[in-house]
């Protein structure tokens, strides 16, 4: 940000954080726990993949959990607007 002083650039931030929360839509109970559950089972994909002991079928395992929380997200009609 060119030609701002540090207030005016914390100010222009917080507008835009406020301006990206207000874009996105509300979830329902069921959508929030459905994305918790999906980013879990990322996290976990990926710290398993990160592992020294990862085998072929482990890795199988582990996407298929994935998947499985993705399209449930994608069954609630969430989309990369939600957080996918």
């Amino acid at each position: 940000m060119a030609n701002l002083t540090k207030e005016q650039e914390a100010v222009a931030l917080q507008r835009g954080i406020a301006e990206c929360k207000a874009a996105r839509p509300r979830l329902t109970k069921a959508q929030r726990e459905a994305l918790k559950a999906y980013e879990f089972a990322v996290r976990q994909e990926d710290r398993y993949l990160g592992s020294v002991f990862v085998t072929p079928i482990g890795q199988r395992e582990y996407e298929a959990k994935t998947q499985a929380a993705y399209m449930r997200c994608k069954g609630l009609g969430m989309t990369y607007e939600h957080g996918l």
